[in-house]
């Protein structure tokens, strides 16, 4: 796991606290998503088996999608969750934008899980400039396959998002 230092003792006293027994390891983050990505990979001596790699800030992750991830990244080297625009979008080139056909598009999920000989050589091969796992393997020249993510799987980066989180959550736990 990748963490800030300044979080790590945090960290340690939540595993205490909440009788986290689970065995990990945490690596020093880096000053992006990309570079702390980077630095876990780099912390794993072995080119065989799977690695998932997901976004703190999707705290709302549900067992099967990641059971489903092992299992297709197996199969194909490389399985991302994505869902469906609901909204219509625009694309914007300079002072004119234009309607595109939002079926033709999907927001991307984590866990990203992959065979990790693959994500590791995407990323010796990737510039800091992808946004995602998936980029960088697609920037390396590995196919990506998508499968079916979770409405639920929310990314939380604003306040809404805190509020549709906690009530979800609140509706799962019913």
């Amino acid at each position: 796991m990748a963490l800030s230092e300044r979080e790590m003792p945090r960290w340690k006293m939540l595993c205490v606290n909440f009788q986290f027994l689970a065995p990990h390891r945490i690596v020093a983050g880096g000053s992006s998503r990309y570079y702390s990505v980077r630095n876990a990979l780099d912390s794993i001596t072995h080119l065989e088996g799977l690695v998932a790699i997901h976004d703190g800030a999707r705290p709302l992750v549900s067992s099967k999608l990641i059971e489903q991830s092992f299992r297709l990244a197996q199969e194909k080297g490389a399985a991302v969750p994505a869902v469906p625009l609901k909204d219509s979008i625009r694309k914007i080139e300079g002072e004119r934008n234009m309607n595109v056909r939002r079926e033709d598009f999907r927001l991307v999920q984590t866990p990203q899980t992959f065979r990790l000989s693959l994500i590791k050589e995407a990323y010796s091969n990737s510039s800091d400039t992808v946004t995602d796992d998936a980029s960088a393997a697609e920037q390396a020249g590995f196919p990506v396959f998508l499968f079916e993510g979770d409405e639920q799987n929310i990314k939380i980066t604003a306040p809404t998002d805190l509020l549709l989180a906690e009530a979800l959550f609140k509706n799962n736990k019913n």
